[in-house]
């Protein structure tokens, strides 16, 4: 799965819809020049890192630029996000700066110097602990799949390791990122005002992080419990019944709009 120029391989993103969500087509991710690498889309928000930002601070702490772009509105992005990632151990991430434009991330602009020079400022003050007070680690947070954290964490350290294998790793990331006991189904749903039946879409799901995935695509409506399966939003959303494998599209009154199976 390539990976197209940040401002163009977003068209090919919107996908048919199910449910009320978006299934994301087939992306292109190419790294050329400064577009920033394709890592996930989270609903209607992709997520990409700027490859030429990442930059190592000291032997475990690696900093960048995350993008993060609407599908429905290319351009501009909706913001960048200036972050340093913890490699050692359990991987955990910081956001550093947030801003409308990559030049107001730091006091003095954009250069790689001074990103450089405020990660290292800020893992200095993070790790300085006084007597009196607690760790100073409460800075940097523990990897999360729905805020785009866990998917920049395993990118940007395995990228650092294997420089010239960008653009695999970020396909990897795209595609099978997500928690360790991510779980997948092949279901036979169909898609939103359409009389016909896709089948094989890929539905991914985590017990430990309760999170879903469809074809790619990380839905905040998404809900896991032992029983059940579901995710969509609006007036329908889509029930998986993990003992029977049965998936049903359900309206707010408790009509079955569709049956299908897992």
């Amino acid at each position: 799965m390539p990976h197209y120029r940040f401002t163009t391989f977003i068209r090919t993103c919107l996908g048919l819809w199910l449910g009320g969500f978006a299934v994301a087509s087939v992306l292109a991710q190419t790294p050329t020049g400064k577009a920033p690498l394709l890592l996930q889309r989270i609903d209607s928000i992709l997520y990409g890192v700027d490859l030429l930002s990442l930059a190592v601070v000291d032997r475990h702490h690696v900093s960048g630029i995350l993008v993060r772009v609407s599908a429905a509105k290319p351009s501009p992005p909706l913001d960048y996000n200036h972050f340093v990632v913890d490699c050692q151990g359990a991987m955990r991430l910081a956001q550093i700066a947030s801003a409308a434009s990559p030049m107001d991330l730091t006091l003095t602009g954009a250069s790689a110097r001074a990103r450089q020079q405020a990660a290292g400022e800020f893992i200095a003050a993070a790790n300085h602990t006084p007597n009196s007070a607690p760790t100073g680690k409460q800075h940097f947070k523990a990897l999360s799949t729905l805020d785009g954290s866990r998917a920049l964490a395993l990118f940007t350290c395995a990228a650092m390791q294997r420089p010239g294998q960008a653009a695999p790793l970020a396909q990897d990331v795209y595609d099978n990122g997500g928690p360790s006991d991510l779980r997948t189904a092949l279901c036979d749903l169909q898609p939103d005002g359409v009389f016909v039946t896709r089948e094989d879409v890929t539905v991914r799901f985590s017990d430990s992080e309760k999170v879903v995935s469809v074809n790619q695509q990380w839905l905040t409506s998404g809900k896991v419990t032992d029983s059940e399966i579901s995710f969509g939003s609006g007036n329908a959303r889509w029930r998986i019944d993990r003992s029977t494998a049965e998936a049903n599209l359900i309206d707010a009154n408790g009509k079955v709009l569709f049956a299908g199976s897992c």
